[in-house]
């Protein structure tokens, strides 16, 4: 992840904050079958320009469009900017975890869970070079 100042990174966090979702699943079995956990990070707004900005800085992540259907004739249309990768969620939460306020914990608990439950294993190898640094007591608490 890119440096940002702590303006950007402040900027960021409210926009996380304020118009953003942190969405986890934990595997759990159902019927026998083993189910897939996934991470999301989505920031929505109808300002395209801000979420475009915040992609470039944050270098990762997509931004989609979503149109509303055609009985809200008035609707403006809502852009999502979203991340998927679980690793790159954990490095932007871990960025913006001072920044946040109403999303603190879930950030926390969000962060716990994709060093849990790495994809296939991918997140050891950034784990092992601290890239991911291990939770410590400051920022689990």
């Amino acid at each position: 992840m890119p440096d940002l100042t702590k303006q950007e990174l402040g900027y960021i966090a409210g926009m996380v904050d304020g118009e953003g979702c942190i969405k986890f699943t934990v595997p759990a079995s159902y019927n026998g079958y083993k189910r897939t956990n996934y991470f999301i990070l989505t920031i929505s707004n109808t300002n395209k320009e801000s979420l475009t900005w915040i992609q470039s800085k944050l270098n990762c992540g997509n931004l989609y469009e979503e149109t509303a259907s055609p009985k809200h004739k008035r609707t403006k249309p809502c852009f999502i900017f979203r991340i998927a990768s679980r690793l790159q969620i954990a490095l932007v939460l871990k960025a913006l975890l001072p920044y946040l306020i109403i999303k603190k914990d879930k950030a926390k608990e969000c962060i716990i869970h994709t060093k849990l439950h790495p994809y296939r294993g991918y997140n050891e190898l950034y784990i092992k070079k601290e890239v991911v640094p291990k939770c410590s007591e400051t920022i689990c608490q």
